[in-house]
């Protein structure tokens, strides 16, 4: 997997949105797209936002998590959980009310061939 993080979010609603104070301008977000999607990146998280955003672009899901001090949104103050599997991802934003009593870790390693 090929997962990238960063502050700012892209976009908010689409990737072809104007930019804002909350977002990416239209020309390094289209640069990081195409590079993004020439690598096969398979999920960029950002902040900055302090509210919860989705867009999908292709295969490339593009994720901002609201804040885990002070939301300007309506979405309560917590914190995603990301879970990473040999055949997906998975994430969950909680907020402090219904987060979890336990997460459980566990390790996978890839087995590489001695050609790789």
């Amino acid at each position: 997997h090929k997962i990238v993080f960063m502050h700012h979010p892209m976009c908010l609603q689409d990737v072809k949105e104007d930019s804002s104070y909350f977002n990416m301008s239209p020309k390094p977000r289209s640069k990081l797209l195409e590079l993004f999607h020439k690598y096969n990146v398979d999920i960029v998280f950002s902040g900055h936002y302090h509210r919860n955003a989705y867009v999908k672009d292709g295969e490339l899901e593009l994720v901002t998590t609201s804040s885990s001090g002070k939301p300007l949104g309506e979405d309560p103050i917590g914190f995603r959980i990301v879970k990473v599997y040999p055949d997906r991802i998975e994430h969950k934003y909680y907020s402090y009310k219904e987060m979890p009593k336990k997460v459980n870790l566990t390790s996978y390693t890839k087995k590489l061939n001695k050609d790789q």
